[in-house]
């Protein structure tokens, strides 16, 4: 679970970025945040990530207490939010199968575990005999998945998508909106962040809209049609 409590961001020029926001995301939900710019969705995933502080309020995620956490456990909160970023930030000099496999080196899982799980997510994400190319071969929604596999690799609880449909053609947005919801059946909790309101429009899930770093409507699933 993910909740917000009476949470407010201000940077040091007097930026209010969140203002007493306060919402919860359930376990296995799948949300849209939108917003314009400035509304305040980058602070919210830097908060989940305790990559920055609020200036007040309480924040959970997945278990942890994010604002008192001990610094020994900050890795282990981030493990459970795997983030597809929106500039990809795949190793341009590995392959897409080392790509998936670096974080998984990182925490020390044995290779023919990665090697299996590798082979799955590709499958997961539709990128099956494309193991041994190079992010510079693949199409750009073929990176995003790339990178959407890589975010999935430590088998995290929730998967953050900044932005993405961005400079995608309608079919790779669709594409990837298809396997978004793929990703919630597997039980994870699935955030999208976006600007895209055709990506919003194409699944029946909640939609959180922020404004002025307040949350102005909250739609569950099934009234996306009305207006945000």
């Amino acid at each position: 679970m993910i909740k917000f409590t009476n949470v407010s961001k201000t940077y040091g020029d007097n930026t209010h970025a969140l203002r007493n926001l306060t919402l919860e995301i359930k376990d296995g939900e799948f949300v849209f945040i939108v917003g314009p710019n400035g509304a305040g969705k980058t602070t919210l995933t830097k908060l989940m990530l305790h990559e920055e502080l609020p200036t007040s309020g309480k924040i959970e995620v997945n278990g942890y207490d994010v604002v008192n956490i001990k610094k020994r456990h900050i890795p282990h909160l981030r493990r459970t939010v795997g983030v597809v970023f929106q500039d990809f930030r795949l190793f341009e000099k590995m392959t897409v199968f080392d790509n998936i496999a670096f974080a998984m080196h990182v925490v020390g899982t044995p290779k023919r575990v990665i090697k299996k799980k590798v082979h799955t997510l590709l499958k997961l994400v539709e990128l099956e005999g494309k193991g041994g190319s190079y992010p510079y071969m693949l199409s750009g929604g073929e990176q995003r998945r790339v990178a959407l596999a890589r975010a999935l690799a430590n088998n995290p609880d929730t998967i953050i998508a900044d932005e993405p449909t961005s400079n995608s053609d309608k079919n790779s947005s669709e594409h990837l909106m298809r396997l978004l919801a793929k990703v919630q059946e597997h039980n994870k909790t699935v955030i999208v962040i976006t600007h895209d309101l055709s990506a919003v429009k194409r699944l029946d899930k909640r939609v959180i809209t922020l404004a002025d770093g307040a949350v102005i409507s909250d739609i569950p699933g099934g009234d996306n049609d009305e207006e945000n």
